[in-house]
């Protein structure tokens, strides 16, 4: 009798020693597709600034495969404003005579960033033509830009 009892306690022992190694390896698993996801997302896109002598402090918008940051800066403090890009709604670039500025209007924040002025116009809507790309391929057509190699995305 006693040895059934020892018998099944061994058992269980086992048992929950599996649980604890299928548990770690899951958990390691995770941490490997978090790594993953940082190390996909540390390449950007395309970068585009406001020019130097009309903004002291230029601004920049930044274009990641699944991310869009625009950085505010002034003196003291720089704002970082990151939004994904399944959130955005719609981008859009205002041309002048000589400079262009860019305004985003996302879903899911109270407050839109702030508009980017003094952009060159090229750049601006070279911006805006990788961001529409973007928005098509991950929301109408469902495609994971991270499996894309940078030099297609």
């Amino acid at each position: 009798m006693r040895e059934t009892t020892d018998r099944k306690k061994n058992l269980a022992e086992q048992i929950t020693r599996g649980k604890k190694k299928a548990e770690k390896k899951e958990i390691e698993n995770e941490f490997e597709k978090i790594d993953k996801i940082i190390e996909d997302d540390s390449t950007f896109l395309y970068e585009v600034s406001s020019v130097f002598p009309f903004q002291v402090f230029p601004d920049k918008v930044i274009i990641y495969p699944t991310k869009i940051v625009v950085v505010h800066k002034s003196l003291f403090f720089k704002n970082i404003f990151p939004m994904l890009v399944r959130d955005i709604n719609t981008v859009t670039v205002t041309r002048g005579l000589v400079f262009a500025s860019m305004r985003f209007e996302i879903r899911s924040y109270e407050e839109n960033p702030g508009i980017i002025n003094f952009l060159w116009p090229e750049h601006a809507s070279k911006a805006e033509s990788i961001i529409i790309g973007l928005l098509s391929a991950v929301r109408d057509r469902g495609i994971d830009v991270t499996k894309l190699p940078p030099e297609k995305a």
